[in-house]
């Protein structure tokens, strides 16, 4: 199986362009699985130290309709996260999307740091410390750890 991980940038100019260079990337090397950072195509709204509902409801239209465009990826699975609220709570949830499923919900994120730069314990309430048999390591990044190179990589 040929599997693409990758680094995309929050920051909207910046993440068309290295979308567009993702979408070439798994077409040309005809990856079968892509591997999305965690909460990818959103704005990072865990780098901020206070909850905003509109913020967050922001976020999650946003995802939504980034996971519409999947499918550009020419991938049979793409496995990321997601912000979502289910019964109520903020969630930052795995996903598998498939070309024949589409999303199908993982596990939800149970270990939430809480220091500068990643309040994630502000933003995500605690997922189920169990959870489904595919189980994604979810990290958020704080930004002294991104890495200025955003390349995608096949394996």
């Amino acid at each position: 199986m040929r599997v693409t991980v990758c680094e995309l940038p929050h920051e909207t100019d910046a993440l068309d362009a290295a979308w567009a260079a993702l979408c070439e990337h798994t077409a040309a090397h005809a990856s079968e699985l892509v591997l999305l950072p965690e909460l990818a195509m959103v704005e990072a709204v865990w780098e901020f130290e206070r909850f905003d509902a509109a913020r967050w409801s922001a976020v999650e239209v946003l995802s939504e309709l980034q996971l519409r465009r999947i499918s550009e990826l020419r991938a049979t699975y793409v496995i990321g996260t997601r912000p979502t609220c289910v019964d109520g709570r903020c969630l930052n949830q795995g996903f598998l999307w498939s070309l024949a499923d589409g999303v199908r919900p993982l596990r939800s994120k149970y270990f939430m740091p809480q220091e500068p730069g990643s309040w994630e314990a502000t933003w995500f309430q605690k997922g189920d410390a169990d959870g489904s048999s595919i189980r994604p390591a979810l990290c958020c990044r704080s930004p002294q750890h991104r890495s200025p190179l955003r390349r995608a990589r096949s394996i």
